[in-house]
């Protein structure tokens, strides 16, 4: 290929691009009055844009999609969190439904609207997300998780211990097995439970288990019924303590088999063993790893308070 051939294919492909840019910029004003497209992401369209800042912790999305903005928003949000980890989300396992349902959840919350220049409206969600640390995120949910252990008597070092176990106090943590929020509540399970028990709570949707105060709410209640509906007999408090614990984390048939029989033959067991006795049995004989671990772990978060 000759020198002049690949100086005009140059000059050809500069001033496609060139054009492209110019089309860029001048669709880029049409739409939302300004040049500026650095450190912000379009969509192909250009009606849509995201813009993060990881220093001050700022996520911006916006559309001018006037038809439907909220589904344009959950979709991009979603994009965003598969290629960033935002909220500490486990993303080895990319289920793309968790990230549907927290999308959802952040356009529900944080969704608003504002004029354009050219007196067109433009839908957008705007929030910091988190970075903070153990002691910051306690002092968030202090004041919820005193108002729940009081309305469902229930210990609330012991919720403490659950939720920094669970979630390290992170109320966007999505487990790879769906479970939600601070508490990891399953909403088909642990959160079906509560609803059919305590018929006055008002139903909501799975997404609001992001929501810190529907969280902690059901997953308190949810320990009251471990507690009060399965275990009311069983006389020793430690006892209760770590029985609560596993059953909390891996069921209630899981660990009535681990003492032989039924519900009834379990606590005529427990009350007769001593509470260490019922503690290392249970991290010794369960069958499921992840459960003794667990107990260990919130064990020693609760001894620590």
């Amino acid at each position: 290929m000759s020198f002049n051939i690949i100086i005009l294919l140059l000059i050809f492909f500069i001033n496609i691009n060139i054009s492209l840019c110019k089309d860029i910029y001048s669709v880029n004003k049409k739409y939302w009055n300004n040049y500026k497209i650095n450190n912000i992401n379009y969509s192909e369209s250009l009606k849509i844009r995201s813009y993060i800042d990881f220093n001050l912790k700022i996520l911006i999305v916006e559309t001018l999609h006037n038809d439907n903005p909220k589904f344009f928003l959950e979709k991009e949000i979603v994009k965003i969190l598969l290629k960033n980890n935002l909220f500490f989300i486990d993303i080895v396992n990319k289920n793309i439904s968790n990230y549907e349902i927290l999308a959802k959840y952040i356009v529900n919350r944080y969704f608003n609207i504002k004029k354009t220049y050219n007196n067109k409206y433009m839908y957008f969600v705007s929030l910091n997300f988190l970075d903070l640390y153990y002691k910051d995120l306690y002092n968030n949910y202090n004041k919820l998780i005193d108002i729940n252990s009081s309305k469902y008597n229930i210990d609330k070092k012991l919720v403490l211990s659950i939720i920094k176990a669970e979630s390290n106090f992170n109320s966007f943590a999505v487990s790879k097995s769906g479970a939600i929020g601070l508490m990891q509540i399953l909403y088909n399970k642990s959160a079906k439970d509560v609803f059919n028990i305590y018929k006055n709570l008002i139903r909501f949707k799975k997404e609001e288990l992001f929501n810190p105060e529907h969280n902690i709410e059901i997953g308190i209640a949810y320990i009251s019924i471990i507690q009060n509906k399965y275990f009311s007999k069983i006389e020793n408090s430690e006892s209760l303590r770590y029985i609560t614990i596993a059953s909390y984390n891996g069921g209630i048939n899981s660990i009535i088999n681990i003492f032989l029989g039924d519900s009834n033959n379990f606590v005529y067991t427990i009350n007769n063993m001593s509470s260490n006795l019922v503690y290392k049995s249970i991290v010794k004989h369960h069958p499921i790893k992840e459960i003794r671990e667990y107990l260990k772990k919130v064990n020693k978060y609760y001894n620590e308070n």
